[in-house]
């Protein structure tokens, strides 16, 4: 049974979750911090605090060996929390290490920038050209990406690993937003290949969730305001199968692993990414870690945030 107390207050104070479906460009969250990444100096043991999904704390090489399992490793982060993008680059470093055959994917770059994304890991374009071509500069808050996203992309690259966008065009996530699916369909291949249809779509408690961060408890109360956050959740149901594909689509498997970097409230609690990821891939191994501020207040008595719930101490 979902404890309602407080819910809307905390995932609306957590979560700039209708902030990231209104802006033309990126995901813009309350900064907090701008030091770079590579300032955060983490020691796992005594800097963070790391549990299973019970809430039971696990030891350092417990969660190594569940992530050297997984075939697909989920970080869902907060996306302006310096220690928990620091936290990310020490998985994928570690990943790329001892599984060099292993890609990044990330909800930050979308599937038409990945000739882009191509281009910079051949050397044709530096660093700051790539994250002006994709409008990608201030994607957390201004500068957040030189400071938290492309230090995880070059240590990607240093190590050989792959990367692919996998997001959805954003201009297509409005259009199913303010058009429907059938605009999506009606497409022609080329770009129609770009985003995926959530079908069907989610409607579980992962749909409350979000129509409660909206203050929508009772659907048919306010059809008219129902409607319109429907609209925003077809477009947060888009970016959650566009995602999974794009995963899928790799083929990962426990030595060419996939790891993902995407917002936590797309996967947290059987989040919709999560539920599309099992769907699409059944007989994979995939680990779903997120990374808080605090120890988290729990939404749900009977599904867990997570597989694995990092904070700091």
């Amino acid at each position: 049974m979902s404890q309602k107390s407080g819910l809307r207050w905390r995932i609306m104070k957590r979560i700039p979750l209708f902030s990231c479906l209104l802006l033309p460009l990126g995901c813009t969250a309350t900064q907090h911090s701008l030091q770079h990444i590579d300032e955060v100096h983490l020691e796992l043991k005594h800097d963070l605090t790391i549990e299973d999904g019970t809430r039971q704390t696990i030891s350092i090489p417990v969660f190594w060996k569940m992530v050297d399992e997984a075939d697909v490793i989920v970080l869902g982060e907060l996306h302006d929390h310096v220690v928990g993008h620091a936290f990310q680059k020490e998985v994928v470093s570690h990943v790329m290490t001892s599984f060099p055959k292993s890609t990044l994917a990330l909800e930050m770059l979308e599937r038409d920038e990945q000739t882009l994304i191509d281009d910079f890991m051949g050397g044709i374009i530096d660093d700051e050209k790539f994250a002006t071509l994709t409008h990608s500069q201030n994607w957390s808050g201004t500068g957040s990406w030189a400071a938290w996203y492309q230090p995880i992309i070059d240590k990607t690259v240093e190590l050989g690993g792959s990367i692919v966008g996998a997001n959805a065009p954003r201009r297509y996530v409005t259009l199913a937003r303010t058009s429907g699916f059938d605009a999506i369909e009606a497409l022609p291949e080329n770009r129609r290949a770009l985003v995926t249809i959530p079908n069907p779509m989610i409607d579980n408690h992962y749909q409350d969730r979000f129509f409660e961060l909206a203050g929508i408890t009772d659907y048919d109360e306010h059809p008219d305001e129902t409607e319109r956050v429907l609209g925003f959740y077809r477009a947060q149901q888009v970016w959650d199968a566009t995602i999974a594909e794009s995963v899928a689509q790799l083929n990962p498997s426990v030595n060419a692993k996939a790891i993902l970097l995407v917002g936590q409230f797309h996967v947290e609690y059987e989040g919709g990414l999560t539920q599309f990821l099992k769907r699409a891939l059944p007989e994979a191994n995939i680990l779903v870690i997120t990374v808080h501020r605090a120890s988290p207040e729990l939404e749900f008595e009977d599904i867990p945030i997570s597989d694995i719930v990092v904070y700091e101490n």
